[in-house]
């Protein structure tokens, strides 16, 4: 028996195949554990959340150490120029480009989808700065203990 978990699979197979989608790498990863093909069809969509979670994460990862070089000591958590631009993003319409390959219009869209997260961002920060308002003005511990809602 292994002490490998099946996030470490996934991080394997993912490495294996960085041009496969996710669903593929999934059934790869099934493969690997012997998953039967009944209970594979049930399972690839969970694991494949599991493997594009881990690719971004990873992409996430490289994006950090590649703002930190950039706006910090070049000698700083210096970062693979390769490995960053075979790195790869979702747009807007659920395809993934590589970072490398992605022209100045899938760069836009990645900007214009990633400001509708912060534009959401911003209405939920605005409604919980407005929650510890009323919390703080009615001199209660929540908003369950505010008798005046209306």
């Amino acid at each position: 028996m292994t002490d490998q978990t099946i996030y470490d699979l996934i991080r394997e197979e993912c490495e294996r195949w960085p041009e496969n989608s996710d669903e593929s790498v999934a059934i790869e990863v099934m493969k690997r554990i012997k998953v039967p093909v009944k209970c594979s069809m049930i399972l690839t969509p969970v694991v494949a959340q599991a493997v594009c979670s881990e690719r971004r994460g990873h992409v996430r990862g490289l994006e950090r150490r590649s703002a930190r070089r950039l706006t910090g000591p070049a000698a700083h958590d210096p970062i693979d120029r390769k490995e960053f631009l075979a790195a790869r993003f979702v747009l807007s319409d659920g395809t993934y480009v590589l970072w490398g390959y992605a022209t100045e219009e899938q760069h836009l869209d990645r900007v214009v989808y990633l400001q509708k997260y912060v534009t959401g961002l911003t209405v939920t920060i605005a409604q919980h700065e407005d929650a510890i308002r009323d919390i703080q003005s009615h001199g209660v511990s929540c908003l369950n203990e505010i008798e005046d809602a209306a």
